[in-house]
């Protein structure tokens, strides 16, 4: 921040707007102020915006005979690579009434989808078969359709979604029935 009119550069002050905001460092200088800040995007957002406001009296105030005040928001854009997301973080199998068989759809982000390589190994679901492919491939976002075929003697749960990745740990997500009729 600099100034275009007399500003009080020792009342100068910067809060953050946002938990995932640090403000690293503040320099007051003559006539200006420099700040250090940081965004904390969280692990699976590849971009974030958060954002700080600073202040500072006008030092001056003859004009007015009391207390200025300037203020000032500042947007940051942050942004970072990840490897690979999976959304949405539940799984909903959408079962329609009388039959056994249900689906799901989940949307895959992340560089390890550039190219043709082919990230998932297998899909499995306790209580299910399951069946799998992988659509729509391009600019590091897919579509995985999951097919469910229930298993009688497996009981009526539904446990956990395990994705086999290559060269990765397996991802595992929860997963909720919902019965359409």
């Amino acid at each position: 921040m600099t100034e275009n009119f007399p500003v009080d550069w020792s009342s100068f002050r910067i809060s953050k707007m946002s938990p995932q905001t640090q403000v690293l460092w503040v320099r007051k200088e003559e006539k200006s102020a420099r700040v250090g800040v940081r965004c904390l995007v969280p692990q699976d957002v590849e971009t974030f915006q958060c954002s700080v406001s600073v202040t500072a009296r006008v030092a001056e105030t003859s004009l007015s005979g009391g207390v200025l005040t300037v203020s000032h928001t500042i947007s940051i854009l942050a942004q970072q690579t990840i490897d690979l997301t999976i959304l949405p973080k539940t799984v909903p199998i959408t079962f329609h009434a009388g039959k056994s068989t249900g689906s799901a759809r989940l949307l895959l982000r992340g560089r390890l989808l550039a190219g043709s390589n082919t990230v998932v190994k297998s899909v499995s679901c306790e209580g299910y078969e399951v069946t799998w492919n992988i659509t729509e491939q391009a600019n590091n976002t897919a579509i995985l359709q999951l097919a469910f075929a229930h298993k009688p003697e497996q009981g009526d749960s539904a446990g956990r979604l395990l994705i086999e990745l290559a060269g990765k740990k397996p991802i595992r997500l929860p997963v909720v029935k919902v019965n359409v009729k």
